[in-house]
């Protein structure tokens, strides 16, 4: 683009990339606050995710989540002191790039204003900033994201690079517990759809390919010395198989989880508050009120199907966590929170007060949303005795972490 052209569209559309700035500086800043002070110590899964990424001959024999152990073994080479820190800052730019492309989606499908309220909603949820401020591989679980970034650009635009994408990201996430099983249904779901544009850049299909035959190699090779590895890609149990009773029990308590009464999981909550405000739940409702209206959307089809085989995944009792659904409800959400401001708008189409109301009073929902996520995650979950329970360890390099460790 040419610098006219740029200073043409900077004029045009100052104030949208003005408030884009605005929200992601603000999403930067809260997800990066006191990433190493908030709480105590850490976890001993930070620790034993260090341990996993300080060999590359030990990724490359087991490579549950080799992605993100891949760029800590970067971290543990650059010998940075703190090392534990920078995992937590993997962890953190890589939710910020979900962030981008979570807003990339909402503003594809529902415009601006719709992609501020929402990305502003999922950045300080609760379990993002669990999720995102932790130093283990559980982000990963939100490439999902991308996932479904990528084939949405593919469906828009016959990119090349979208296939080429779109074959390589599925190959590295198929190294993430539970996501075989997300990406099998994906490519079941959408598999004449998308088999109708791949045959369009079959240069590209090669490519992407290859490169994702490359990427899965070592896969291949560790499932073959150690087949117990695929039990853990394929979310069930370390030990033993699901039993059929327990297993649609978990299920079941999925949705209550999300909606009623979380689970207790000291780490990624505050004690059993749920994953979604009431707020959140409503506009939920109206979205997936939306959805069901409109049935026949492929978008309709591959978020039902990932959301249904999601919560069926986290019943099997592997490591895979309800965080993995955080996207999908989001996305979402997004949908209903477009749908009450469209509904608004139909009753007064021509009333700019009227629409000023609506959207400022949304606005303030939201705001008092994110006050209330905020205080919860900074305020009252460090302050837990759950909390301090789970993050006693210090640094790596301390003393105290292998003590501790011992113990």
């Amino acid at each position: 683009m040419r610098s006219l052209d740029i200073r043409q569209f900077y004029s045009d559309h100052w104030r949208m990339i003005c408030l884009y700035a605005l929200l992601f500086v603000t999403l930067l800043f809260v997800v990066t606050y006191r990433l190493h002070t908030l709480v105590p110590g850490f976890t001993t899964s930070e620790v034993q995710t260090y341990q996993s990424s300080e060999s590359l001959r030990h990724i490359l024999h087991h490579p549950v989540n080799a992605p993100f152990l891949m760029l800590g073994w970067l971290v543990i080479k650059a010998h940075l002191s703190q090392p534990l820190v920078y995992f937590r800052g993997l962890s953190a730019g890589l939710g910020m790039a979900c962030l981008a492309l979570f807003c990339g989606l909402l503003y594809f499908w529902h415009g601006h204003r719709i992609a501020l309220l929402g990305t502003l909603l999922f950045g300080t949820s609760g379990w993002f900033l669990h999720i995102a401020r932790l130093g283990t591989p559980d982000i990963l679980a939100f490439g999902l994201i991308a996932l479904i970034a990528c084939s949405v650009w593919l469906q828009k635009t016959m990119s090349a690079y979208a296939v080429v994408g779109l074959l390589v990201l599925s190959a590295a996430l198929l190294y993430v517990p539970g996501m075989p099983w997300l990406i099998g249904l994906s490519m079941i779901v959408s598999w004449k759809h998308v088999a109708r544009l791949l045959s369009r850049q079959l240069l590209a299909v090669t490519i992407g390919a290859c490169a994702a035959i490359v990427i899965l190699t070592p896969l291949g090779l560790a499932l073959y010395q150690t087949p117990n590895i695929g039990k853990v890609l394929l979310n069930l149990p370390a030990n033993g198989w699901p039993q059929l009773l327990p297993t649609l029990r978990h299920i079941a308590t999925v949705p209550f989880h999300i909606f009623i009464y979380g689970q207790n999981a000291p780490v990624f909550a505050l004690g059993h508050v749920p994953m979604l405000t009431v707020f959140e739940t409503t506009m939920f409702t109206f979205g997936a009120y939306v959805y069901l209206h409109h049935v026949g959307l492929y978008r309709f089809r591959v978020l039902a199907s990932l959301l249904i085989g999601g919560s069926i995944i986290i019943g099997l009792g592997g490591p895979a966590t309800i965080g993995l659904l955080a996207p999908l409800l989001f996305l979402i959400i997004g949908a209903g929170l477009g749908y009450v401001l469209n509904r608004w708008f139909s009753v007064f189409p021509v009333n700019p007060i009227a629409q000023a109301i609506g959207v400022g009073t949304t606005t303030i929902l939201v705001m008092l949303v994110l006050t209330y996520n905020l205080r919860a995650y900074f305020v009252s979950w460090p302050h837990t005795n759950a909390t301090k329970e789970n993050f006693i360890l210090s640094d790596i390099g301390s003393p105290n972490t292998s003590d501790t460790i011992k113990r």
